[in-house]
Order: C-alpha cells, then sequence, then structure tokens
C-alpha cells in the first residue's frame, strides 16, 4: 500500500482464507483500518470462490465490500456484495447469487446481479463510488451488474470480509486470491 496527493493503495496478492468453526454462529473476519471515504473516488476489488455452498444443513452469509462493523455480517452501513441463499441476515433477501448492496442503518438498496456463487467459476468482484457519494456501480467479471443511486454511505467504513456461520456443524471456506482498494482523492487517476 501507499498514499501521495490524496491517493491511497493497497493490494494483497496472497490468498486469504476464511474457514468458519464447525459450531453454529461463529464468524471470521478479515477488516482494514477504518477509513473515510466520503468525498473521494473509491475502487475495491478482489476474486472470491467458496469451497462450500450454502445449504439447509450448513447455512452460512457473506458480506465483501467496506462496512462500518466490524466481526460480523449485520452490518449498519456499508457498500458491499452479499451472499445469504436463506435471506437470514439483515439484508433481508435470500439469493444464490452475489446481491449489491449500499446500506445506511435501516435503509438498503439491493439488486441482484444475476450471477450465482459457485463453487468452480472463480469471479472477480469489483465496485466502483464516485467522488460525490451519489453512485456506486458494480462490476462482476468485468462486467457491470449494478448501479446503486441510493443509500450510500457517508459514515467511517472499514474494509471487511466476513462470513458468519448460522446453522450447521460442518467446516465453511471461502478464497480471496487478491485483495485490491484505491481512494484517489477528488479526482480519478
Amino acid at each position: 500500500g501507499g498514499s501521495a496527493s490524496g491517493i491511497s493503495t493497497s493490494y494483497f496478492k496472497d490468498a486469504l482464507v476464511l474457514i468458519n468453526q464447525t459450531t453454529s454462529n461463529s464468524t471470521q473476519t478479515l477488516q482494514g483500518g477504518s477509513s473515510l471515504y466520503n468525498g473521494l473516488y473509491f475502487d475495491f476489488e478482489t476474486s472470491h470462490v467458496p469451497v462450500n455452498l450454502s445449504d439447509s444443513v450448513n447455512n452460512y452469509r457473506l458480506i465483501i465490500g467496506l462496512s462500518s462493523e466490524s466481526g460480523t455480517t449485520n452490518t449498519t452501513d456499508g457498500i458491499f456484495f452479499y451472499y445469504d441463499k436463506y435471506g437470514t441476515g439483515n439484508v433481508g433477501v435470500a439469493s444464490n447469487n452475489y446481491l449489491c448492496v449500499c446500506k445506511i442503518g435501516a435503509s438498503i438498496t439491493v439488486v441482484d446481479s444475476g450471477i450465482l456463487v459457485s463453487t468452480t467459476n472463480p469471479r472477480k468482484l469489483r465496485f466502483e463510488k464516485n467522488n460525490t457519494d451519489t453512485q456506486v456501480k458494480f462490476l462482476i467479471d468485468n462486467v457491470l451488474k449494478a448501479t446503486i443511486t441510493t443509500n450510500i454511505p457517508v459514515s467511517l467504513m472499514r474494509k471487511h470480509i466476513s462470513s458468519q456461520k448460522t446453522v450447521g456443524t460442518g467446516s465453511i471456506q471461502n478464497t480471496f486470491d487478491y485483495l485490491y482498494y484505491k481512494s484517489y482523492g477528488k479526482n480519478r487517476i
């Protein structure tokens, strides 16, 4: 990572793996320090492939992006991709697909990407926020899947990848090949 003239870049090349314990209600989280991203261009990108999908025996939910919370998948404010097959989290939408989410408190905008979370196809997940805090573009495998213009938080947030197992006794694992994020200041370079 580094910064100069309002530009801050972080890039982690090594694979990141989240493994939940075999007990229900276990949470595993990877997060960065808190930063204020309002009024700045900001890009977030990772490559994700789960080893296991949620099922009726072992259910979990997953958040990938920026969040105001630490150590939880029930975030107050955030910009993130979300997976929750049974809709048990505070996003409140059940889907086998990646969901694109912007959330401020109880106000939430959710768009289903139409892209199935798959154990065989790693997906490049990316979102780009503009510097006026009025638009977030969500891309999967370099294809625009959603543009959200409501409920974009301007609160203190952190880089946040978290999985929370809600039911079951089997192990859950998610792999991320890299994690990239960059804030550009007032002008995208």
